[in-house]
């Protein structure tokens, strides 16, 4: 298989050749960012019904009610309560895809609502795993 280089400041990237055609058509058709496209076009989705599986989520969808967590309509109220009152808020996330994303997305959701919101990242070999006092401190 052939590879494109891309040279950053830190990293060599080698990404897959792709059809450039077909890069631009799923990128206009999804409105879809360059990148994203080859990206998904290198990872084998190509035909339209591959890409409207991935992209397109059904409504028929079956997602858990994040209300019957245990506890969870009281963090709505205090969150709602910290909004209001311009309390500060910290997301604390972890160091990895998932914590980084799920961090990043409560920023996201949070920060248009006015939301005095800063996120922490721990670093693994100097914080450790969770939450813990020497963190908090």
């Amino acid at each position: 298989m052939q590879h494109a280089t891309i040279q950053g400041r830190k990293y060599l990237w080698r990404l897959p050749q792709t059809q450039h055609d077909l890069v631009m058509q799923i990128a206009a058709d999804y409105n879809l960012s360059f990148p994203l496209a080859q990206t998904l076009v290198a990872r084998g989705f190509v035909d339209k019904k591959q890409l409207q599986d991935f992209l397109l989520v059904s409504k028929d969808i079956s997602v858990h009610d994040p209300a019957l967590m245990k506890d969870a309509s009281k963090a709505v109220v205090r969150l709602l309560q910290a909004i209001e009152h311009k309390e500060k808020i910290l997301i604390f996330g972890d160091y990895d895809v998932d914590g980084i994303t799920s961090s990043s997305l409560v920023m996201t959701a949070m920060m248009p609502l006015g939301a005095n919101v800063n996120f922490f990242l721990p670093n693994r070999a100097r914080d450790g795993y969770g939450l813990s006092t020497k963190v908090v401190e």
